[in-house]
């Protein structure tokens, strides 16, 4: 069984898209028990091995995966993927949120000086389009400037060409899959599910660790009660997603 875990801020403050320091730590030190092997994401997607295997995500970049995630990180010798957003690094989040229930409080994203650091530790620098737009139903040239400018910037910044991509709100159609295919290797979504063989690579599920804030579930890897958290999850993600869809349709 294989999974891509997925992160985004390290916060007090209860948003969807948080956890604690606490609450990681505790995330973490099960994912370096040696329960399951703690991969990088392209070994992830390549590893024909048999047994568990679990690769590990950030997206957005927000500052507090350098002052907090990292370190944790680093202690238990973890590897991870940090999908950044070039037109924002050093700044804030203020991309649209208006289809979010619970909005995350403005948090500081990490510059390039926190990205350049970060990645020289061994962390693997990803990118999550050029201004976090979501990529489904964009004319051909501005998927074109969110996909391709945006590999371009993190290069040149950081000396090293990103092969890793994350679909803004997990958001995307052929033509973006299209347009990242000729730039990356793998790109993720948010769609709540575990990784199989059948997967494409340009469209690969993430479990988002909001739901296993608590531990327990996360602890029962490969479980009966495991799977079943996860269909169920997984169905209630497909709803919601449905509901977004006819509620912006209507916008």
């Amino acid at each position: 069984m294989k999974a891509i875990l997925t992160w985004h801020s390290v916060d007090n403050s209860s948003s969807v898209v948080s956890v604690t320091a606490a609450q990681l730590e505790r995330q973490l030190d099960w994912l370096a028990s040696g329960r399951v092997r703690v991969v990088p994401l392209a070994s992830l997607v390549s590893d024909s091995m048999d047994g568990d295997a679990i690769a590990l995500t950030f997206d957005d970049g927000f500052a507090n995966f350098s002052t907090v995630a990292a370190a944790l990180l680093r202690a238990r010798s973890l590897a991870a993927t940090v999908f950044v957003v070039p037109s924002r690094v050093g700044a804030t989040k203020d991309w649209d949120t208006s289809t979010q229930v619970d909005r995350l409080p403005s948090m500081r994203l990490m510059s390039w000086d926190d990205i350049r650091s970060v990645n020289r530790d061994g962390f693997e620098i990803g990118a999550h389009s050029l201004t976090h737009a979501c990529l489904a139903g964009l004319d051909s040239g501005t998927l074109a400037v969110e996909v391709e400018e945006c590999i371009a910037e993190i290069e040149e910044s950081i000396g090293k060409r990103p092969s890793a991509f994350a679909y803004p709100y997990g958001k995307y159609d052929s033509a973006s899959v299209a347009a990242v295919s000729k730039t990356c290797s793998i790109a993720c979504t948010t769609r709540f599910d575990l990784v199989t063989d059948t997967d494409r690579p340009f469209e690969l599920p993430r479990l988002d660790t909001y739901y296993f804030r608590d531990n327990r579930i996360l602890e029962e890897w490969g479980t009966s009660r495991f799977n079943a958290y996860i269909k169920l999850r997984k169905a209630g993600r497909s709803v919601k997603n449905a509901i977004s869809f006819v509620t912006d349709r209507h916008r």
